[in-house]
């Protein structure tokens, strides 16, 4: 793969645990990690069974949502995904752009570990192949 020519696809996921829901989870998220940028849109159903939150503002060009159950008998499981806008994918696909994967999971759970230590009801999973 000539890497002149290769575009990165930016993906991160992170797994949570928690007692809270997932409304007051992303308001933390928020708060903590992405400088204020509100969550919002549940009541677009973004996924089809699995209730989620997101920033409606690409970051960067990037989407992030939060998604979860709650109701768990040991908490509520979340995952917050980040990945490249909708708008861009469509963009690299339609001009056969090769793209190269660049995985921030590590990235995220570091940022996360660091952030977040205040708040004991969240448990924030290390990712696999760590």
């Amino acid at each position: 793969m000539n890497k002149k020519n290769t575009t990165p696809n930016f993906l991160g996921y992170i797994s949570l645990q928690s007692t809270l829901s997932l409304e007051e989870l992303g308001e933390i998220l928020s708060e903590k990690i992405f400088a204020g940028v509100k969550f919002g849109g549940k009541e677009k159903s973004i996924h089809e069974e699995i209730p989620a939150i997101f920033i409606e503002q690409p970051i960067m060009g990037l989407l992030v949502i939060l998604d979860g159950y709650s109701g768990f008998e040991k908490g509520n499981w979340f995952t917050l995904h980040i990945q490249q806008w909708g708008e861009f994918g469509r963009y690299m696909y339609e001009n056969k752009l090769l793209t190269s994967k660049v995985r921030l999971d590590f990235y995220l759970y570091y940022l996360m570990k660091q952030r977040l230590q205040e708040y004991s009801e969240i448990k924030i999973m290390e990712p696999e192949g760590s």
